[in-house]
């Protein structure tokens, strides 16, 4: 996919980035906060211009 530009947006034990990723639930667990826990859904750029943002899951830390 590389060769057309098109690329994958990495989610998974990375921070939360809102020009990339798209956060449809907080979640309460070890991870430190405003980490991805959770793909949902891939999301895409091409170019360096997102096309489809990532849906995650975002960690809000431990017991809240």
């Amino acid at each position: 996919m590389t060769s057309t530009g098109l690329e994958k947006i990495p989610t998974v034990g990375q921070q939360f980035d809102h020009y990339l990723h798209e956060a449809i639930e907080s979640v309460a667990c070890e991870q430190p906060e405003g980490e991805i826990v959770e793909e949902v859904q891939s999301g895409y750029r091409i170019n360096n211009n997102v096309i489809r943002p990532a849906k995650v899951k975002v960690s809000c830390g431990k017991n809240k």
